[in-house]
């Protein structure tokens, strides 16, 4: 993740101008490291998964650890607020309503 300065990939190798890899990291990788580009999300405020931007990103990066692909990901680990059961009075009820059960 790049939360902040900037990141190149100069074609086998981090550029030595990126700012925001360490010189220990140069050489490590055997080719283009999967990266995700967090510098929009500066405030706590855009820590949030109502932000589209930094949602895509946590989506990226767990489809990637998950090895499903993003799209299956974002279906499958939707907001539960908006899987709501609304129940109709009269059509939905159990038919004992107002009876409660006797002794055993």
């Amino acid at each position: 993740m790049v939360s902040d300065g900037t990141f190149h990939w100069a074609g086998d190798d981090i550029d030595p101008e990126s700012t925001a890899a360490p010189p220990a990291l140069r050489g490590a990788f055997r080719g283009d490291p999967r990266w995700v580009d967090l510098r929009q999300c500066q405030l706590e405020e855009d820590l949030d998964l109502g932000n589209a931007t930094f949602r895509a990103a946590i989506a990226d990066i767990a489809s990637a650890m998950r090895g499903i692909p993003k799209d299956e990901l974002a279906s499958e680990e939707e907001p539960s607020s908006s899987r709501v059961t609304v129940a109709r009075p009269g059509i939905d009820e159990p038919a004992t309503r107002g009876r409660l059960p006797g002794p055993p």
